[in-house]
């Protein structure tokens, strides 16, 4: 009985956003000597902009 109670079990992986991925590597792989290291939430907003130049640019 115990194994068929595993097979339904569900399993829950934590998924990242694209966006919250993408922003962590950002971070990770900007150079050290700039003085201000942008936070995810200004990382996300310039993202947001892009892409709403992006969409805006295609008419």
């Amino acid at each position: 009985m115990a194994a068929i109670e595993d097979k339904n079990k569900i399993k829950v992986i934590p998924l990242i956003s694209e966006m919250d991925r993408r922003a962590e590597l950002m971070r990770n792989t900007a150079p050290t000597n700039i003085s201000h290291i942008p936070t995810k939430d200004e990382i996300r907003k310039k993202s947001l902009d892009d892409m709403l130049k992006r969409i805006n640019s295609r008419g």
